[in-house]
């Protein structure tokens, strides 16, 4: 399993326009299993792509973020399912190859 990474709103969006950012954040994207997602950032990429693709893609975003690790916002600290804090996030291990599913520029990736 890859190392766990939180992926923020501002990650998701240069992702998702297909910027020359998004093309070298893509690459670090984990899979959904690593995938922390805080609900701020859910709420926050669901209204930009309400706004910017519509609400089917909204929704298919939206569904794609709820397959990732959930972390609700809150002030107490929190772990991962694993034990680790969720502030941890290690970089020593080289970024995982992405996958076709994983490539910039498309709205939602399927579910």
């Amino acid at each position: 399993m890859a190392v766990p990474a939180v992926v923020d709103t501002s990650a998701w969006i240069e992702w998702l326009t297909a910027s020359a950012q998004g093309w070298t954040l893509g690459q670090r994207f984990p899979d959904k299993a690593g995938c922390i997602v805080p609900t701020i950032v859910q709420l926050e990429l669901s209204k930009w792509l309400l706004r910017e693709a519509g609400e089917e893609q909204a929704d298919q975003g939206t569904a794609y973020t709820l397959q990732c690790v959930g972390v609700p916002l809150g002030t107490t600290p929190r772990r991962l399912p694993s034990g680790r804090p969720t502030c941890t996030v290690s970089t020593s291990s080289p970024p995982p190859t992405p996958s076709p599913a994983r490539r910039p520029g498309r709205w939602a990736p399927s579910c």
